[in-house]
């Protein structure tokens, strides 16, 4: 079976238009070439974005619409590499709750036709001895999709609820606080589902069995340190039964496919508060639902919309952010959806991001990334490139830098190779006219704190903004001075790459970067970010034209961040050389950063995951853990010092 194909070509396509269609089947199907390089003399096709495989390829070449011109193709090579029938692939990282690992996938069939779709459950230990990790895992069920395969939709499990930062704010009401806490009371022992999104066009919302916060009463001698399932009740992984026969759940308005990660958020909605499920369809169309799920077995529309211009070029940025503003005084729970590609009759037109009303799905504010790249002393760095025609590559990084319960910035970035700093309202009189534009962090390019005859001092011109194709990573890491004053720094980590859908468009070697914002809440001033440390993927030693890209987000974790690369040229870890490694580097690194741990786990394409101790690794071969033998461990509490109100130790 064949899952993509590279379209090399010789023409005149630069003076006469021509379009390219590859048939993966004989000509019975024909599908156009969208996918090229820059100077159009590489294309591709990703067949698991149409939910099928390939067995025979062929090739036409067309006059493009309404050209009077004549089109000579000089040559034309096809390129692709088989994979083994029943080999199951994945875009997806996967979840962890108590002692479950729960992973999304999609299998090639033995002949050709649709994908198929599945979703399993994994035990990773038994609750009476979570000193001994199962050797191997044991399955606890597979749910499988027949008409649709799960590809970037990771799984989102809905559990009773938890105690998220905000509760304990320092800004948060007396009476909001109650309110969530009577709610969390009243959801204590609902029932566990796992949603996931498929190319059938539908939401999948599948029995998880009975999740439970607290310590399991069949296990004397354990105190469960991240709940347990009650009685083992792990679900059997089928779909729910619901009044109406709800699940599997299709939007209204007519979408392709759903091909984005459900995002779960408490929330309060006029007086009552509600778990929701945000969706939207990645690249199967522009549409973005709200269910209220807090009875997974009940559930209902709250409001859906398909008229904004969402991001639906490829997947991975396709997943809204749901959060906690101040505007004016009053709190506003809100959804955060970035844009998509510019179309064609607007090349220049800048990405933006769009705060939706949580509740009624009504547009809040559209922020515009139409800002120049400013220096520290404001002046325009005339080198950098512009936002124009640029596509956020993947979900806001929210931060709440004060711990006040209330979000106060975002951070995105873009293909163009900028990163953006938004600030977000919160405060008694703050609102969208009154708060700090936003910014460009990434201007400098120089660690100052590197002696200047340093290799490691700068990154030299022709590498300052390379593309970004996953979301970076914030983390807050405050600090007292001695006069008792708070330090602020929030600490920003991402990598580049060239493009994961298109081939031979790169210009390596790329780089991870590690930028420290240190401005208050709503400073807008370049001067207040500057680069901490970076670090060259030079190639390996045994290949010298081999080059690591960073494909997804990194994962940060008891003062540690993890990132994977990938030696393929685009995401499909499969079509490369497998070469890829999971780096572990100190936050707090310095000049010349060198990595604490190198992981040789082969190509990686989805954001590693530390959790209870252990390192799970997505690659094209399987799941990679690393950590040693416990589970169970106890949670180390972080004060102020992340965005989450709880961080796992780092792993063994």
């Amino acid at each position: 079976m064949l899952t993509s194909v590279t379209v090399d070509v010789a023409d005149n396509g630069t003076l006469c238009p021509i379009v390219y269609s590859v048939s993966p089947d004989s000509g019975a199907t024909w599908i156009p070439v969208t996918d090229w390089n820059q100077n159009r003399s590489q294309g591709r096709i990703d067949f698991t974005e149409k939910n099928i495989v390939a067995s025979q390829l062929g090739w036409k070449a067309e006059k493009a619409d309404g050209s009077a011109c004549t089109p000579q193709v000089d040559s034309i090579t096809l390129k692709a590499k088989p994979k083994v029938a029943g080999a199951l692939l994945s875009r997806a990282t996967p979840v962890m709750v108590g002692n479950v690992l729960y992973a999304s996938s999609f299998a090639l069939p033995a002949v050709p036709g649709n994908l198929v779709g599945h979703v399993k459950a994994i035990k990773l230990y038994e609750p009476a001895t979570p000193s001994v990790a199962l050797s191997p895992s044991v399955q606890l069920w597979d749910r499988s999709i027949p008409s649709g395969s799960v590809d970037h939709s990771a799984p989102a499990v809905l559990i009773p609820p938890g105690t998220p930062a905000w509760v304990y704010g320092a800004d948060t009401s007396t009476a909001e606080r109650a309110g969530f806490l009577a709610f969390q009371k009243a959801n204590e022992s609902r029932k566990t589902a796992v949603f996931v999104g498929a190319r059938d066009g539908k939401l999948h919302a599948l029995n998880g069995g009975n999740f439970r916060w607290g310590d399991n009463p069949a296990t004397a001698t354990i105190k469960e340190n991240h709940g347990y399932f009650l009685n083992n009740d792990y679900g059997a992984g089928e779909e729910l039964t619901t009044t109406g026969s709800f699940w599997p759940y299709t939007p209204p308005v007519g979408t392709g496919f759903l091909d984005a990660t459900p995002t779960l958020a408490d929330v309060q909605l006029g007086s009552a508060w509600k778990t929701i499920l945000l969706m939207t369809a990645g690249d199967g169309g522009g549409t973005v639902f709200c269910l209220d799920v807090t009875n997974p077995v009940t559930p209902r529309l709250i409001w859906e919309k398909n008229d904004l211009p969402l991001a639906r070029r490829h997947s991975l940025q396709g997943a809204a952010k749901a959060g906690r503003l101040r505007i004016d005084g009053a709190t506003k729970w809100v959804a955060f959806l970035v844009s998509g590609a510019p179309p064609s009759s607007d090349p220049t037109r800048f990405p933006s991001i769009f705060v939706i009303d949580a509740g009624t799905g009504d547009l809040l504010q559209e922020i515009r990334l139409d800002v120049p790249v400013r220096g520290t002393d404001g002046s325009i760095v005339t080198e950098a490139p512009t936002g124009e025609g640029g596509l956020v590559t993947g979900q806001p990084a929210v931060v709440d830098s004060d711990g006040n319960g209330y979000l106060d910035r975002l951070y995105v970035a873009t293909d163009n190779g900028l990163v953006y700093k938004v600030n977000l309202p919160d405060g008694p009189l703050a609102n969208w006219s009154n708060i700090g534009e936003e910014i460009v962090i990434n201007w400098d390019f120089i660690d100052e704190e590197c002696p200047s005859n340093s290799n490691d001092r700068q990154v030299p011109d022709g590498r300052r903004w390379q593309p970004i194709y996953a979301a970076p990573v914030a983390v807050v890491d405050n600090a007292l001075t001695a006069a008792g004053t708070v330090d602020n720094r929030v600490r920003i980590y991402f990598g580049t790459a060239d493009s994961p859908y298109v081939v031979g468009d790169g210009h390596p070697p790329y780089h991870f970067f590690a930028y420290v914002d240190q401005g208050p809440k709503g400073s807008s001033s370049a001067g207040d970010v500057k680069l901490d440390w970076f670090y060259t993927l030079d190639p390996p030693p045994d290949g010298a034209s081999i080059h690591e890209r960073v494909f997804a987000s990194a994962e940060v974790s008891a003062g540690k961040v993890y990132f994977g690369t990938a030696t393929s040229d685009t995401e499909d870890a499969c079509d490369g050389e497998n070469k890829g490694r999971v780096y572990a580097f100190d936050l707090t690194s310095v000049c010349g950063a060198t990595p604490t741990t190198i992981i040789n786990s082969g190509d990686v394409v989805t954001a590693p995951m530390v959790q209870d101790k252990h390192l799970f690794i997505r690659t094209s071969t399987g799941m990679v853990v690393m950590g040693g033998g416990n589970y169970n461990n106890e949670v180390q509490r972080t004060g102020t010092r992340k965005t989450t109100p709880q961080a796992w130790r780092e792993i063994e």
